[in-house]
């Protein structure tokens, strides 16, 4: 049973002209922190923010939770061993799965997330 969809559209412009740095302190948590630290290019790193963007707002528009209490470091966009990315939360039950799907363009990041319960 599908709980919730959700997609997000993130401008890079919009990235830089923000600030790259204050855009990664407020999206990316710890384990995502340590990916970017390997980016060796600035529109490498602002591409990869910019997706994180779009994939955490995409979960909470699946969730449909549009409050305080709910951070963006709540959620992991990580990558598995063959480079495809996954999303991770705790504001999911155990029985649930998140679907992510992300695109990069040189303008704009998009994700598209299904949330899925799957028993």
């Amino acid at each position: 049973m599908i709980i919730g969809i959700g997609i997000d559209l993130v401008q890079l412009k919009d990235i830089f002209s923000g600030g790259l740095d204050h855009y990664k302190e407020l999206i990316l948590n710890e384990q995502e922190l340590k990916l970017y630290d390997n980016i060796p290019s600035v529109e490498g790193q602002a591409m990869f923010v910019a997706g994180r963007f779009a994939a955490k707002e995409a979960v909470f528009k699946a969730l449909r939770k549009y409050n305080k209490n709910i951070s963006y470091y709540d959620i992991s966009v990580l990558n598995e061993k063959d480079g495809f990315t996954y999303a991770t939360t705790n504001l999911i039950e155990d029985s649930s799965e998140i679907h992510l799907s992300m695109t990069h363009t040189n303008e704009y990041a998009l994700a598209y997330v299904v949330i899925e319960k799957v028993k």
